[in-house]
């Protein structure tokens, strides 16, 4: 296998981190991986970070920056100390570097409530709560860097999942109860439709984008959109499940927003998603397998 440049991952030790670490080291890139619960130790919102990063740790051709704080809290520093002032350092270690490529993790739901039935990358940008009004940040400070020659590329990714998928998601939720028999219950009518991304479809995604020099906004989702009740029925057809689907009786917030995404930008680099939802169902089951062996 071609042995490809050195790549830094920032949030390596995460739920897509670890994916995107794991698939390009796979396709032969020498991945160096920074994490607060990795080998590599840095802070990126603390004021000495690009110090630290330039004393110890041999030059990389290219970054992907996927470490973030998810919180919705408009009363938390840590949104803007991480997903600002920290990808702001990213972006300072990228231009120190030189870094020909640079890949920013953005969020799909990031533009806000859809005003269109196609959400393309064209869509008009109107964050609704902090963590996404950070990442939309990050994501004029990474178009910045682009005018500036660096071949950087922001993805919107939709609604991730797959193995280790975080135990607090909706998808998380309903496979396990599917394992275990119990009765799936839904808001309102069920009838929220989000695009569930495989989080190893979305390593790919970056892998194709370090590959392609591509630069620009890209949308990063499976094209499909699946209501909360498809949903529950997937995980208990899928895993031949004895659960029912029950209603709570309280009303669903986002009862009928359809996320509905365009994928044709990075289509035509030649991406496309190959994990069905049943895929991402069956791994998530044999990842808490192994992780309750462990």
């Amino acid at each position: 296998m071609e042995n490809k440049p050195r790549v830094l991952v920032t949030g390596a030790r995460g739920f897509v981190g670890r994916h995107v670490a794991e698939y390009l080291q796979t396709a032969g890139w020498q991945v160096v991986g920074v994490d607060l619960r990795g080998e590599i130790s840095i802070d990126i919102s603390s004021a000495g970070f690009v110090r630290e990063m330039l004393d110890s740790v041999q030059i990389c051709e290219a970054i992907v920056h996927v470490a973030a704080v998810k919180n919705k809290d408009p009363d938390d520093p840590s949104l803007s100390l991480v997903n600002c002032l920290g990808t702001q350092q990213v972006l300072v270690l990228a231009r120190k570097w030189k870094v020909r490529n640079l890949v920013y993790l953005s969020g799909a739901h990031a533009v806000g409530r859809p005003t269109v039935p196609i959400i393309t990358e064209e869509h008009s940008v109107h964050p609704i709560n902090a963590y996404h009004a950070s990442k939309i940040y990050g994501e004029h400070l990474v178009a910045i860097l682009g005018s500036e020659g660096c071949k950087a590329a922001t993805l919107r990714m939709s609604s991730p999942i797959g193995p280790l998928t975080p135990p607090d998601t909706i998808f998380s939720v309903f496979v396990k109860l599917a394992t275990q028999g119990k009765n799936l219950v839904l808001a309102g009518h069920g009838s929220r439709q989000q695009d569930y991304i495989d989080v190893r479809d979305a390593a790919r995604a970056i892998g194709v984008c370090l590959e392609k020099d591509a630069s620009g906004v890209f949308n990063l989702c499976a094209g499909r959109p699946v209501s909360n009740r498809e949903l529950a029925e997937e995980c208990i057809g899928t895993l031949g499940s004895k659960s029912t689907i029950g209603y709570s009786g309280v009303s669903d917030p986002e009862e009928g927003v359809i996320w509905r995404f365009s994928r044709d930008r990075l289509a035509a680099l030649g991406w496309k998603p190959i994990h069905s939802l049943a895929d991402s169902i069956r791994a998530w089951v044999g990842a808490d397998f192994q992780r309750s062996k462990s």
